[in-house]
């Protein structure tokens, strides 16, 4: 049966059955609303500013998801939580029609104002994180009233193809998106000695980052960051390489998809021990191998990787923005040519124990440390950050049987491990 929302005669918000058609939510909401009416109107309130946030409601439910995000509004920005003269008369005004619109007053509001006060600070309280943690388990509203750092890409400008802005959130739009403003108006706004305490708030993880931070540092003390800006691809290497001191300072931080800050779009080198499977085992099968140079997966092609060994930022690579350090190129690309130095002076013990490490320890863990002879190719970097190994179904029990005919594999020395 379609419900809607009522004031019952003591002020609290109830369900009601018998409204009409174009005063009822919607089916998707029906059995999320009368949950959260049984807990109280602090609970319908919250749900009616998060989780409705954004969607089509009816009239009676969009004033009272107002009301409520009225008042986060307040507790984002740290303003006085009461709720003024001015305020009053205009949500007394706006009142909708709905059933029990009779019993609707001043006090009325004035209590339900307190009851959703108190209902945040009991959710609060329970949570290790305290305001701002419980912030996050509001859709939307964890950002309003936070400084984002945006970082985009602008394809019509060659030279600075990167676009640089800091904004502040100062409310949710009617669709229940974050309104982004200007981090200069923010200074406007809160303007005067009666919001300084609000202003420095606000400013507070722009601060903290800017002590760790000397790229940021140098951007507030230029006034960089309150402006927009075109970057080239140095620059925004630069930002992204500090976004986890931006986050941990409580920046908000919008980067294109592209950019994994765990694990940064670098080449690798791919190794392929043994190809297709052979009809008969042999020298030739047991040292088929197959090392290319990849992006995602996908192989560089000479020009590319010509490009890689000589640029230093970020570089364009198969349409994509790669991290690209002439150095660290020069050094992961020398490994590949040792398999072929290895080959011409048929030292084959190498080749089935390249294969044999990376099954080893009951076939898992795949990540190669590296052999003694690799390990001194590539010095003390870590194989897995700049090599992937992978080996073929019947590359091993093949390596078994040669183990065990041929004395293929060295025993004295050490070939590599797992870890």
């Amino acid at each position: 049966m379609p419900v809607s929302l009522a004031l019952s005669p003591e002020g609290h918000l109830i369900t009601d059955d018998w409204a009409e058609e174009i005063f009822c939510f919607s089916k998707d909401h029906e059995a999320a609303v009368i949950p959260a009416c049984e807990k109280g109107s602090a609970a319908v309130l919250l749900w009616l500013a998060s989780h409705a946030a954004g969607t089509r409601l009816p009239v009676p439910a969009l004033y009272w998801r107002d009301f409520c995000g009225h008042w986060l509004m307040k507790f984002c920005h740290r303003r006085a939580q009461d709720l003024d003269h001015a305020e009053m008369e205009s949500f007394l005004e706006t009142f909708p029609p709905m059933r029990g619109s009779e019993y609707l007053s001043a006090a009325i509001l004035q209590r339900l104002w307190a009851e959703l006060g108190a209902e945040v600070a009991r959710q609060v309280s329970l949570h290790a994180e305290g305001a701002d943690g419980w912030l996050k388990t509001m859709p939307h509203w964890h950002l309003v009233g936070r400084v984002t750092l945006h970082l985009a890409e602008n394809k019509r400008d060659v030279e600075r193809p990167f676009a640089f802005l800091a904004t502040y959130t100062s409310g949710l739009t009617s669709d229940g998106k974050a309104r982004h403003v200007l981090l200069q108006q923010a200074i406007r706004e809160y303007a005067g000695a009666e919001n300084r305490a609000n202003l420095l708030h606000l400013l507070e993880p722009v601060s903290l980052a800017a002590e760790k931070s000397p790229w940021l540092a140098g951007q507030v003390e230029a006034g960089a960051i309150y402006r927009q800006q075109a970057w080239k691809p140095a620059d925004a290497l630069k930002f992204l390489k500090e976004i986890k001191i931006f986050e941990e300072c409580g920046l908000a931080v919008r980067i294109p998809d592209w950019w994994k800050p765990a694990a940064p779009p670098r080449p690798k080198v791919s190794v392929t021990v043994g190809g297709d499977a052979p009809s008969s085992l042999g020298i030739d099968s047991l040292l088929s191998f197959r090392i290319e140079v990849t992006l995602d997966g996908e192989p560089l092609s000479a020009d590319e990787l010509d490009t890689l060994r000589t640029a230093q930022g970020l570089v364009m690579v198969k349409g994509r923005w790669v991290e690209a350090d002439s150095e660290k190129i020069q050094g992961m690309l020398k490994p590949c040519t040792f398999p072929k130095e290895c080959l011409s002076k048929r030292r084959y013990a190498y080749f089935p124990a390249l294969g044999l490490i990376a099954v080893r320890r009951r076939f898992s863990r795949q990540r190669f440390v590296g052999g003694a002879a690799l390990r001194r190719e590539i010095g003390s970097r870590t194989c897995s950050s700049v090599c992937v190994i992978r080996r073929n179904w019947w590359v091993f029990p093949s390596i078994l049987i040669s183990r065990r005919s041929c004395d293929l594999i060295s025993r004295g020395g050490s070939i590599g491990c797992i870890s």
